[in-house]
């Protein structure tokens, strides 16, 4: 672990014992990383929240997205997942592939 020795609570040259206190690293820059960490994750949350709300207010009015991932489509009120071709078409080869985005 890295980082600066705020204490040492021991002097040199002196016997230490299984367990005794030998340094203290200052944790001011690891409690920083900690708390910016769990503001991104309560902003992520909020946002998640935010955004179910969104598609249920859609969901109540009837809207469609176009193809948006999360748009309701005419499907009985559930998130379309699986697209359909809507018209027929002619036979071809098309570059998406499983696993592919």
């Amino acid at each position: 672990m890295n980082g600066y020795l705020s204490e040492v609570p021991f002097k040199s040259g002196s016997e230490v014992k299984k367990g005794d206190l030998l340094f203290v690293i200052d944790e001011r820059p690891y409690k920083a990383t900690l708390d910016r960490a769990e503001g991104e994750i309560k902003l992520a949350e909020a946002k998640h929240k935010f955004d179910l709300a969104e598609v249920k207010t859609k969901r109540a009015a009837g809207e469609v997205r176009g193809d948006d991932s999360v748009g309701v489509r005419q499907n009985g009120g559930r998130p379309a997942i699986n697209r359909r071709l809507p018209i027929d078409a002619a036979k071809g080869r098309h570059p998406n592939r499983p696993g592919s985005i």
